[in-house]
């Protein structure tokens, strides 16, 4: 019954696509549909054929639709911060260079550009911080430009504080799905400062404390990060399986995903991650190995 239901589902998003892929050049507003198509598209391709390449090349289209949409303001797309952290975490997922570079330009003011333009507005404070403190940390791995560790670590704890537990049930009435985006955006914020504080100098192999006290650090870091990400994943997994009819496309987690990529481009240590997957921990099937680790020069550490 499964298969039949991904496969109709299959069927009716590629149907989808080859209408907003023709359509979206001459209209703006069917960027956003061309991008959901897409990420429907992969989740029911995951599911069917478990392929990473299909996956990923559905990803990077979905990605470069929203940079098209970030870059070129045109009337019809919506510049919601909520839109601008998929469109980054797309862009991540699949090394999507250039689509990445577009976005990341427009980090510092996405706060302006969302509440200027945005038709739909999909998120409060806690959304602008997280998307601005994202593109930030991002780039500063991915693209080597300086960034204080320090101010986005602000960035991420104000986006923490700004959506409290109210702010989500006032949104959204199924208190299932408000406890899940909650914990969603909590964890990412947490495994985000958790990526910026292993970028400090402090952990550095030039540091002049002794490197058995710079290991131990590296070593708690990798802990956090690991437990960080259990906590998350525990609750998507409640999520999902609170309600048979809950999102059937979280096949994957395209956050964890693209934290996981990033976490590794910092030169995190990510062999927990293996080991969960060895102990087949039942959380970790939506965090696949084979779409997060692939060698690419956008994904290479950066030199300390």
């Amino acid at each position: 019954m499964s298969d039949s239901y991904d496969a109709r589902s299959l069927k009716h998003e590629h149907d989808m696509l080859a209408v907003y892929r023709r359509e979206s050049a001459r209209d703006a507003g069917l960027l956003q549909p061309l991008s959901n198509a897409c990420l429907r598209a992969a989740a029911f391709e995951w599911a069917l054929s478990r392929d990473p390449e299909t996956v990923r090349r559905l990803w990077a289209e979905a990605a470069r639709a929203l940079a098209r949409g970030f870059s070129r303001k045109r009337k019809g797309f919506d510049p919601s911060p909520d839109q601008f952290i998929l469109a980054i975490e797309l862009s991540i997922a699949t090394r999507e260079a250039d689509a990445f570079t577009t976005l990341a330009r427009f980090a510092p003011g996405v706060r302006s550009t969302a509440l200027q333009g945005a038709q739909a507005f999909r998120g409060g404070r806690g959304h602008f911080q997280l998307a601005e403190s994202y593109a930030l940390i991002a780039g500063a791995i991915l693209e080597r430009r300086r960034q204080p560790a320090s101010a986005a670590i602000q960035s991420l704890a104000a986006a923490t504080e700004e959506s409290g537990g109210g702010w989500w049930e006032e949104r959204f009435p199924d208190p299932s799905e408000a406890a899940w985006l909650m914990a969603e955006h909590s964890g990412i914020c947490e495994l985000l400062k958790i990526i910026v504080e292993s970028t400090s100098d402090k952990y550095s192999p030039s540091s002049a404390d002794p490197g058995t006290r710079i290991a131990q650090s590296r070593a708690d870091l990798v802990e956090r990060f690991g437990s960080a990400m259990d906590q998350v994943l525990t609750h998507l997994k409640w999520f999902v399986e609170s309600d048979a009819d809950h999102h059937p496309k979280l096949y994957v987690w395209l956050p964890g995903i693209a934290i996981s990529a990033l976490a590794a481009a910092a030169g995190l240590p990510m062999a927990w991650m293996q080991r969960r997957h060895e102990e087949h921990a039942p959380e970790y099937s939506r965090l696949p190995l084979e779409l997060i680790f692939k060698p690419d020069p956008m994904l290479e550490r950066p030199s300390m």
